[in-house]
């Protein structure tokens, strides 16, 4: 005889925010005639400016370990969770008060630029290079890495190196200082930007902008005091 309903709780999902399908795991337990299922539910908004729909079944699991392989039925946005058991005796939890966890998701890359360099000819280092980025899977932009390379003559180029990182806002109005690493010579610019839920931007096909550093020889004119020449 069992009149006492079961429990379950969503486990914290560690991560904040996820970029592929996540297994979330449950607890539950029933003193007397034991848990014979329990189901996951979830609620979605898009963002943290609109509101949550209603919570909606996504399955039910029959055995324990209890555990779903949730696909993020809605796309990017925000999502949130709760489970509901059931015994053998046919006993059904109640809905709680609030969500167990929460989470996010993300499989979009975001993107940036390197604003163009509007001086071609640059004699001073290091040169302030200027860029934007932006995310619109919802997570939000960890950091933006300025990419360049370097030729000596303007027609054999070396590899792309990284050289320098912005992690923090405003994204609107990224900026590097950039010291011209090979000295004299030709550079090409562009950027990477990487979001929150460790999708990476793809490199460009070509450069975004581009310049030329040179030294400026200041001549400096030595006088003979007993001359004065």
């Amino acid at each position: 005889y069992d009149t006492t309903a079961p429990s379950s709780s969503v486990d914290v999902i560690k991560s904040v925010w996820k970029k592929a399908a996540a297994t979330i795991t449950a607890t539950a337990s029933d003193a007397t005639s034991g848990v014979k299922n329990a189901t996951l539910y979830y609620r979605y908004r898009a963002t943290n400016a609109s509101g949550w729909g209603g919570y909606v079944s996504f399955g039910v699991d029959t055995a324990s370990p209890w555990s779903w392989s949730f696909t993020f039925v809605n796309g990017t946005g925000h999502y949130a969770f709760y489970s509901i058991a059931k015994d053998n005796a046919t006993n059904v939890e109640s809905a709680p008060a609030t969500n167990d966890t929460n989470c996010g998701y993300d499989n979009v890359a975001p993107s940036s630029s390197v604003n163009a360099i509007t001086t071609y000819w640059q004699k001073t280092s290091p040169l302030t290079i200027d860029g934007t980025a932006s995310d619109t899977g919802g997570s939000g932009l960890w950091n933006v890495t300025l990419w360049y390379r370097y030729s000596s003559d303007n027609n054999s180029w070396g590899g792309w190196v990284a050289s320098g990182l912005v992690d923090s806002n405003p994204w609107v109005a990224v900026s590097w200082n950039f010291p011209f690493s090979n000295n004299t010579g030709y550079y090409e610019f562009y950027s990477i930007a990487k979001d929150n839920a460790t999708n990476i931007e793809s490199a460009p096909g070509s450069y975004d902008t581009f310049c030329r550093y040179t030294y400026v020889t200041i001549p400096v004119v030595v006088t003979n005091a007993s001359t004065g020449v």
